[in-house]
């Protein structure tokens, strides 16, 4: 499951530390499913709660009763929770259970925000310790051919979006979708005909979260090249200062930094055209549901106040984690791009490499000497020793 959604490389580092996400996935789970009891309170405190005058009032949930012999027979009723009591009662009865959902969800959030935080710092300790042990065992050769800017914006920029971005995706991917699921139960529950009316938008969003998924995973390796670029230009000046300076070559290279600066910008607003433009679509898509729900409600099903209200909150749950949904598959894009310019680099093979069997040399006390030897970094391209 974690190689499907994060990768080949990255996952074994995640499954190091399986304590942690799955303390993470838990505790996200169960703040989940305690979000979408206000829903439930939201009925019983509008119609129940609120009536005027002494009269007894009882809180009734929806209930499915399932046939005797028979468990694929089943009928929709009411199961009563409190019965006879004053619309006052009631009303403390229901805000204290509201209270104590928020109150655990709340802890549950929180941590579950801290196993995450730990998962995401520990998979990029790691990656980072296996990183810097690759730059140190890597031949000459390599350096040769690369900038060191490019590679110190690998180790610590893309790093940084790992570091960011791997609890957000994970969490976002247990969160998110059992959050909606909760609330359509819910929904189904009450009113499965309005349900499924409301929900022939569906394959309109899901296109649009594609497309523009495809879209920011494109743009984002974009931005991450060309941030690479502008650290390298950093690195080279700071190092080449002197010559810069003798040869009165500021403005020179001040005009390519300047290219460099407008190029990385113009990548930026690219990659942000694309990643900030899905919120707005999709709010403009789902725009005319809640008001449907509450005409579809009132004239198709004679539901009451309560109920309409309850099922318009539990349609805006419904959408919000879809939302945030697609955030979390635009993160997992940009993962992506930055996890794939990272393993590059894990992924080099030295060129030089002890044969299977190598005999090994001891310890001498004579001179070595080396005649017609030849030194290169590029196969068939040998050094000049003068150059050196």
């Amino acid at each position: 499951m974690l190689r499907s959604i994060l990768g080949k490389d990255i996952a074994p580092y995640v499954k190091r530390h399986q304590k942690l996400l799955i303390a993470a996935l838990g505790l996200t789970a169960v703040a989940s499913i305690f979000i979408v009891i206000p829903a439930y309170l939201l009925k019983p405190f509008v119609d129940e709660g609120m009536k005027m005058g002494p009269d007894p009032v009882s809180w009734k949930i929806p209930w499915i009763v399932f046939e005797p012999g028979a468990w694929t027979s089943w009928r929709m009723t009411e199961k009563t929770i409190v019965e006879s009591v004053s619309p006052n009662r009631l009303l403390i009865i229901l805000t204290g259970i509201a209270f104590m959902s928020v109150l655990l969800k709340s802890m549950a959030v929180y941590l579950g925000g801290l196993a995450a935080t730990a998962l995401s710092n520990r998979v990029v300790m790691s990656l980072r310790v296996d990183l810097y042990t690759k730059f140190v065992t890597l031949p000459l050769s390599f350096y040769h051919k690369r900038k060191a800017g490019e590679l110190i914006a690998r180790a610590t920029a893309d790093l940084t979006i790992l570091q960011s971005l791997i609890a957000n995706v994970l969490i976002g991917l247990v969160e998110h979708p059992l959050t909606a699921f909760v609330f359509i139960c819910y929904l189904f529950v009450m009113n499965y005909k309005l349900t499924l009316l409301v929900f022939v938008i569906v394959p309109m969003i899901v296109g649009l979260i594609r497309l523009f998924g495809r879209k920011v995973q494109k743009h984002a390796t974009r931005v991450q090249d060309a941030t690479a670029e502008v650290t390298s230009a950093y690195q080279e000046t700071l190092l080449c200062l002197k010559v810069i300076y003798g040869f009165f070559t500021s403005s020179r290279e001040t005009d390519r930094f300047r290219t460099l600066a407008q190029d990385l910008y113009r990548k930026i607003m690219k990659w942000s055209r694309w990643n900030l433009g899905l919120g707005p679509m999709m709010d403009s898509a789902v725009f005319l549901v809640l008001p449907a729900v509450l005409i579809a409600g009132k004239v198709l099903f004679d539901h009451t106040l309560g109920e309409l209200m309850s099922m318009v909150y539990a349609f805006s749950r419904v959408y919000s984690p879809v939302k945030k949904l697609a955030i979390v598959n635009n993160n997992l894009r940009t993962l992506q791009g930055a996890t794939s310019r990272v393993f590059e680099i894990m992924r080099t093979d030295p060129s030089l490499a002890e044969k299977p069997g190598a005999t090994a040399l001891g310890r001498h006390s004579r001179s070595v000497e080396f005649r017609g030897v030849s030194f290169h970094y590029t196969p068939g391209i040998p050094v000049d020793r003068k150059s050196v």
